[in-house]
């Protein structure tokens, strides 16, 4: 899906106007911008496995993070735009049109607070308590919003994971909170 995807072709093909790789901050190490994505794309791919390093599992749980948030907006967004509940029978052009109006549709009721508070309570978002114990929002039952399948990965792919591995347990690169996030899982 991702690879034969407009984005995904305009990736490979090198038209996408990414920024070049830069120094981590605090570090001497040089890593590229990434995609953060989970085992269903082969960009920045978590550690698969259960016997994982501490390493290994700081890294997996950093950018899932980040996927949360994204994982939330689409959750949203498939559970209140009605549209997003059926497949769209229209052309890819209409079809990217329609998604563009939701993303916008959804960023200006978000900036009011009571519509904000209205549209999106805060129980239909996923969150972290201060113990940093997830709590699932209920977009999760009531989404149709789905992963896709696992595509696979490469060896660079694997070396940008490792030096963000390397990078995230360092002192310049570690959180307060990733060690008892992760540990407490176990």
């Amino acid at each position: 899906m991702l690879y034969n995807s407009k984005f995904g072709r305009a990736l490979r093909e090198g038209k996408l106007d990414i920024p070049s790789p830069s120094s981590l901050p605090h570090s001497t190490d040089v890593a590229p911008y990434v995609v953060v994505a989970d085992e269903a794309f082969p960009l920045l791919r978590p550690y698969p496995g259960r016997n994982l390093t501490q390493k290994q599992k700081v890294f997996n749980y950093r950018p899932s993070r980040a996927r949360i948030i994204i994982e939330n907006f689409f959750g949203i967004i498939a559970t209140k735009w009605r549209i997003l509940h059926r497949p769209i029978h229209a052309t890819p052009e209409k079809c990217e049109s329609y998604i563009k109006a939701i993303c916008c549709l959804h960023n200006f009721v978000k900036m009011d607070g009571a519509s904000a508070r209205a549209y999106c309570p805060s129980t239909l978002v996923d969150h972290e308590d201060h113990l940093k114990n997830f709590h699932p929002g209920e977009w999760r039952s009531q989404s149709t919003w789905q992963r896709t399948t696992q595509m696979g990965t490469n060896q660079n792919a694997r070396c940008i994971r490792d030096l963000f591995a390397n990078y995230f347990v360092s002192e310049h690169g570690a959180v307060p909170w990733q060690d008892h996030a992760i540990n407490r899982t176990e």
